[in-house]
């Protein structure tokens, strides 16, 4: 009986059952001068996770609390001084928040923002179950003083 039920779910799903690893690069981070620093291969990685790079820039930069964009050659420029261990790290975090299914684990998933409750969801292409993700954050912004000050003088009123 268990052979049988093991052959339905090849037939049925051979995607499921035969899987492969997906190896993604390590991310290559290198100094540009003296404050600043540079994620080369960010257009493969993006690619290779099937997701948006404006998406993860802002991603990124809200979970490094610096600012940056992105260049003509699709690097990501960071401002500030930062290693591939750390932006490893936080790689392996979206990976798990944004890319991986949480029931089969595959990566193979497609990020829908739902236009009526303005939610973005998570659909896996393996096993076709959903969960919903949390909205990226924006990235750091500057507050001047003047506008700290605005601010605090509307909190008292």
């Amino acid at each position: 009986m268990l052979e049988r039920a093991h052959h339905l779910m090849r037939s049925s799903n051979p995607a499921m059952v035969s899987r492969t690893k997906k190896r993604l690069k390590p991310p290559n981070v290198v100094r540009v001068g003296s404050t600043r620093s540079c994620w080369t291969n960010f257009a493969e990685i993006t690619d290779s996770l099937g997701r948006e790079r404006v998406m993860m820039k802002d991603y990124f930069l809200a979970e490094l609390g610096t600012t940056g964009s992105l260049d003509d050659k699709a690097q990501l420029v960071l401002k500030g001084r930062h290693t591939s261990a750390s932006v490893e790290n936080l790689l392996r975090k979206y990976i798990t928040a944004y890319v991986m299914c949480g029931n089969c684990k595959s990566l193979d998933t497609v990020l829908e923002k739902n236009t009526v409750t303005r939610l973005m969801s998570l659909r896996c292409l393996a096993c076709a179950s959903t969960r919903t993700v949390a909205a990226v954050r924006s990235g750091f912004k500057i507050v001047k003083r003047g506008q700290r000050r605005k601010e605090r003088a509307a909190a008292m009123t």
